[in-house]
């Protein structure tokens, strides 16, 4: 799979084996960043608010975690450009 992002605030979900969109989600605010943790579970997706958004990386959906979102505020105070994973997640 493969996220991208364009400036629509569409993110884009492509299967690699035939590079169709498995899934497209209209996002509400500009995408700076897309990332999976290592074993796939969760998708973060920073914005122009400086959040980190989180959604379960399998289903693609916000809905089913346990918070939606990192608030950066008091150490992160503008947008989030893009961010990194320590390989121990």
């Amino acid at each position: 799979m493969l996220a991208t992002s364009n400036y629509n605030e569409e993110i884009c979900f492509y299967d690699t084996r035939n590079w169709k969109i498995h899934k497209q989600i209209k996002f509400p605010k500009e995408v700076n960043s897309i990332m999976w943790n290592q074993d796939d579970s969760v998708l973060f997706i920073a914005d122009s608010n400086g959040k980190i958004n989180l959604y379960d990386g399998q289903i693609l959906e916000a809905t089913n975690l346990d918070k939606p979102e990192i608030e950066l505020s008091g150490v992160h105070q503008q947008r989030c450009e893009c961010f990194a994973m320590h390989p121990d997640n």
